[in-house]
């Protein structure tokens, strides 16, 4: 779903059904609330480590800027981290949306800037509104900032505690494709390599396992399977693709790679309403040994935050903790934490 979908979904009228507080969405048995966090249009959050996640959030003083805070997933503690909103106060700032020019009534909001965490939970990467990279240790004492390349839209990927992968995408012709392919290095201006790509179709990428590039090339409708792509980071980069069939017809929404790099989490959305049914489902990296992990239902209710008074809820942001025991995701600006189990078989 993006922005778009969701924020006329949010504008439309006499669509939504008043959820009184009583009735409020369960989240899967097992899965435990541990405090307020923003969805995907608000904000975002990593694990930083085995048991404190870092939560991405507007600030109150700037409505183009963000900050951190981190929640202790054992008890729940919340804490500022004032040194590093500080110092990165200017840095830190969302993407300007004009919503007019989406054909959405409103005025001017900021994205929230893409955030990726470090492996080892020391570092923060994003791409600052101000069209810049920057690298800050969570302490704050470190930043490092570069420009970031014009005219091509920017992913990012962690390899080690030092170095990233940054996937950038360019328009050809009628179509999108992934253009290059640039490892990054913390401190160092100059990229360690870099790899230009031709007529490899852009995708939504999700992750990396054993120096493959994973991505995903999802259908907006109901469908029995997920087209996998699979590009290597070395040698010739020639892009493979292999389906996985998933346990009923579905529109995917969204697909987590372990840090261990050998198993997937899927939201899988089981009817084209967005306050229908959706699914967590744990498998192997090509769907083997897939399995049911909770379910829960989409939601439209009434609430203040809005500038029609409606919302739309839905599952979103599948994280996963250090260890791969655990699994995190937001529903209802709630902050969840679902225990994962064993790896399925191979």
């Amino acid at each position: 779903m993006n922005r778009r979908e969701v924020l006329l979904g949010l504008c439309a009228a006499g669509l939504a059904v008043r959820v009184e507080a009583e009735d409020a969405p369960a989240v899967p048995p097992g899965a435990k609330k541990i405090g307020r966090a923003p969805g995907t249009l608000e904000g975002d959050h990593f694990w930083s480590a085995e048991h404190e996640i870092l939560v991405l959030e507007r600030s109150s003083s700037n409505k183009k800027a963000f900050k951190l805070r981190t929640v202790d997933a054992r008890t729940r503690e919340s804490k500022d981290l004032s040194a590093f909103n500080k110092k990165l106060a200017d840095d830190l700032v969302g993407d300007r949306v004009d919503l007019a020019l989406e054909g959405i009534p409103g005025g001017i909001t900021y994205d929230p800037p893409s955030c990726s965490i470090s492996p080892d939970g020391r570092w923060l990467l994003w791409l600052s509104g101000n069209r810049k990279w920057v690298t800050a240790s969570l302490d704050g004492k470190e930043v490092y900032s570069w420009p970031k390349a014009e005219g091509v839209d920017s992913g990012m990927h962690w390899l080690t505690g030092e170095t990233w992968l940054e996937t950038r995408v360019v328009e050809k012709a009628d179509r999108l494709e992934l253009g290059q392919m640039v490892v990054r290095r913390i401190g160092s201006p100059m990229p360690v390599s870099q790899t230009t790509l031709t007529g490899v179709e852009d995708a939504t990428w999700f992750g990396i396992s054993e120096s493959r590039l994973l991505g995903r090339v999802g259908a907006d409708e109901l469908s029995k399977q997920e087209t996998i792509l699979v590009l290597p980071l070395s040698g010739a980069p020639k892009l493979e693709r292999y389906t996985v069939p998933l346990p009923k017809p579905a529109i995917v929404s969204e697909v987590s790679l372990s840090r261990e790099g050998n198993r997937l989490v899927w939201l899988l959305q089981m009817s084209e309403e967005s306050d229908g049914e959706y699914q967590l489902h744990l498998s192997g990296l090509r769907g083997e040994g897939m399995r049911e992990l909770g379910r829960m239902r989409g939601q439209t209710a009434r609430t203040s935050k809005s500038r029609t008074g409606e919302a739309i809820y839905w599952p979103q942001q599948l994280r996963w903790a250090p260890g791969g025991k655990q699994l995190s995701f937001i529903f209802k600006d709630e902050l969840c934490v679902l225990a994962v189990g064993d790896a399925p078989a191979r």
